[in-house]
């Protein structure tokens, strides 16, 4: 199989490998390291950091980069971009499949700044059977968004890539690259990875495999399925709207206030994941030092001016225009002041249900 997928992947100077830490994508890096190594060619692998990957999977990523040093990418959401700063700040409602605005602030935005003045062929592990997307715009090699794009996985099944991988491990041990092993028991419940707090996905199959990795998980695990959900219901309180598919805009005041004290408290869960001695905080992106205001996100979210954040992101060409809710910020941290212990025990107590699972 190796070498029939070798041959599909055209030759280039450089191979830049779209990598997610799943199954696909470690494939689809393995194969362009292997490509390079037999025909030449530079491979850099570029990694989206939306701030809010489930640890063991964040962690597994890291071990990547250690192997890869200057070749790997990371690119993260500066404030205005993250979920936190949409829900809070801008009042956005929890993503759906009709309005999905996490997607295009937590990763194609911060991918496509990266890749502006990074030539090369765009490596991606996309297969047709994922979705009805993916059999529509993409194929073995692809032109979109001005950049040539090859698919070498497209025609695989999910089964096909893992006996690919099996095939690739001997390469794989040769390079030292980190042990597969490690990402079969990421997917030792059949797990499918996102963000942590997706609202997008009915399942969140990801979560099922953290026990593979950390003895005491339980409580991480109540309060993310009680997260996902309070977020969901979150959508009920907006402000009524004149046009539009909807008639319900922005979250209101209260809406955002209490996402506030939600997001506070998950900073405030404490436990890590350890993989490999690579460790990661439940909910690392809150604690990250975001690189306009300098401080950690949570923390930006209760002191920085956003308006002022929001203008220097727009310099930088993250966003087009300020939010005109950003006025809203000091009511809306007063609020959360005065709604945090409601909110906390509520989701600690892991009793709220919603169609939203793991």
């Amino acid at each position: 199989m190796i070498e029939k997928l070798l041959d599909k992947l055209p030759k280039a100077e450089r191979y830049v490998v779209a990598y997610s830490g799943g199954k696909d994508s470690t494939a689809a890096l393995l194969l362009a390291l292997l490509k390079a190594e037999r025909e030449g060619g530079e491979v850099v692998a570029v990694f989206n950091d939306t701030l809010a990957e489930l640890p063991h999977m964040r962690a597994w990523v890291r071990l990547v980069e250690n192997f890869m040093g200057s070749n790997m990418i990371v690119t993260k959401p500066p404030e205005p971009l993250t979920f936190w700063w949409g829900t809070v700040m801008r009042g956005y409602p929890a993503p759906n499949f009709k309005f999905r605005w996490c997607t295009k602030y937590l990763k194609a935005v911060p991918t496509k700044i990266a890749l502006k003045d990074l030539e090369g062929l765009l490596v991606t592990g996309s297969r047709r059977e994922e979705s009805a997307y993916r059999r529509a715009k993409v194929s073995q090699v692809f032109e979109e968004d001005g950049l040539t794009k090859a698919a070498p996985l497209y025609d695989l099944s999910e089964a096909e890539v893992w006996k690919l991988l099996g095939e690739l491990e001997p390469y794989a041990e040769k390079l030292g690259f980190p042990d597969l092993k490690l990402l079969k028991r990421l997917y030792s419940k059949g797990s499918r990875f996102g963000c942590w707090f997706c609202t997008v996905a009915r399942e969140q199959r990801g979560l099922a495999s953290l026990g593979a990795f950390a003895d005491d998980y339980r409580l991480a695990e109540s309060f993310i399925i009680s997260f996902r959900a309070f977020l969901w219901d979150l959508r009920k309180e907006r402000v009524p709207k004149s046009s539009g598919y909807s008639r319900l805009g922005s979250l209101s005041v209260r809406a955002r206030a209490k996402a506030l004290a939600a997001f506070k408290a998950a900073s405030e869960v404490e436990g890590w994941v350890e993989v490999e001695g690579e460790r990661v905080e439940l909910f690392y992106g809150l604690h990250e030092e975001g690189y306009i205001t300098g401080l950690r996100h949570v923390d930006a979210l209760y002191k920085a001016d956003p308006r002022v954040v929001e203008e220097r992101a727009k310099a930088m060409g993250f966003i087009r225009k300020i939010s005109e809710r950003t006025a809203e910020a000091e009511e809306v941290r007063e609020l959360a002041a005065q709604l945090y212990d409601e909110v906390k025990e509520e989701l600690l107590s892991g009793g709220r249900a919603s169609y939203l699972s793991y």
